[in-house]
């Protein structure tokens, strides 16, 4: 009898041991990507960039402008497809413009260009997630987590060559260049421009609005899990393989001008994490906390207010033009 039975357990502890040996080698690689060199960790070697659309028509803003919008798709082989929008005036420009990218929440692409009412004499560039945005912010099956950290990873050098892609257009001003995050956007900024100065693109300037270091509190905060320990077991997991994209890690690296904006009653933000991130951002900065909750597209006044207020930096810093128009879509923050 005895001998039967050793020879069952065995197996079982075979198994036991080769679930250990991988629990092992797992904690090993999550230990490894904290200890990572993060811009290391985002640069890619994009092997053939091949432009597989590019399309212009037609397009009016809220405030009656008339703009000439451009869909362009790259394929690259190893940094993803990347999908933006371009709005530029329909009427050919008589000298160079600035260039605004924009890094949005759940509306990216030509969505997010559609949240702003006028767009006046510049280039905007409103930039689509490589995944599927609706997945980032939906609890996703274990299956999907290699493909979304990938994607999330590729955000930063897609964006820096965007950067580098529109700079070298010649109706561009390459000295007037400016960054724009808003809510899940703010995350990839301090990365994306970090990586984009590393390459030869820095940004002159930067929004983040509603954003916060400390990914591991972000996602404590957001994720819908019952259990407070397995929340916060998945949290730690997902900031590990996050990391890279850890603004804190990049926000000491930064130049230029900054402009920060906080909700004081964010619910999605938790308060230390926006202030750290307030904090962190290098000089010149300006903060600007509103008595308001977080930035989303079912909040209008508050998205159009933050809106408002981006512009009137923009153009007070001398990085972006101001639209010419008349009506309530170009009202200014201090006349409302």
């Amino acid at each position: 009898m005895t001998t039967v039975w050793t020879r069952a357990r065995v197996p079982l502890l075979a198994s036991a041991a080769a679930v250990a040996l991988l629990l092992l080698a797992a904690l090993a690689w999550l230990w490894v990507q904290r200890r990572a060199d993060p811009l290391e960790a985002l640069r890619r070697d994009p092997g053939e960039i091949r432009v597989v659309r590019d399309s212009s028509y037609p397009a009016v803003t809220a405030t009656g402008e008339e703009r000439l919008y451009r869909d362009l798709t790259i394929s690259t082989v190893g940094a993803g497809v990347i999908r933006i929008t371009t709005s530029r005036p329909a009427e050919p420009a008589t000298g160079r413009m600035p260039l605004l990218v924009i890094l949005a929440g759940l509306r990216t692409g030509r969505e997010s260009l559609g949240v702003v009412p006028a767009h006046g004499p510049n280039l905007l560039v409103g930039y689509q997630y490589p995944y599927d945005q609706e997945t980032w912010y939906q609890r996703a099956r274990p299956a999907q987590v290699p493909a979304i950290r990938r994607a999330a990873l590729d955000v930063p050098w897609q964006v820096a060559h965007v950067a580098g892609r529109m700079r070298a257009e010649p109706y561009v001003d390459p000295g007037r260049t400016a960054l724009l995050g808003y809510s899940f956007g703010a995350m990839f900024v301090p990365a994306a421009q970090r990586l984009a100065a590393d390459q030869g693109h820095a940004f002159d300037a930067a929004i983040l609005a509603f954003g916060g270091v400390d990914i591991e509190a972000l996602m404590d905060a957001n994720l819908d899990l019952g259990p407070p320990a397995a929340r916060r077991a998945v949290a730690w997991l997902g900031a590990t393989l996050l990391h890279a994209l850890e603004p804190e890690l990049h926000l000491p690296h930064l130049t230029g001008r900054f402009l920060v904006i906080r909700g004081a009653a964010d619910r999605q933000i938790p308060a230390e994490v926006s202030e750290r991130l307030a904090e962190l951002t290098p000089e010149p900065r300006e903060v600007i906390t509103l008595d308001a909750g977080h930035m989303n597209p079912r909040d209008p006044l508050l998205t159009d207010r933050v809106v408002r207020l981006s512009q009137e930096w923009l153009v007070r810093t001398g990085v972006a033009d101001p639209a010419a128009c008349s009506g309530q879509g170009c009202q200014s923050e201090g006349s409302r």
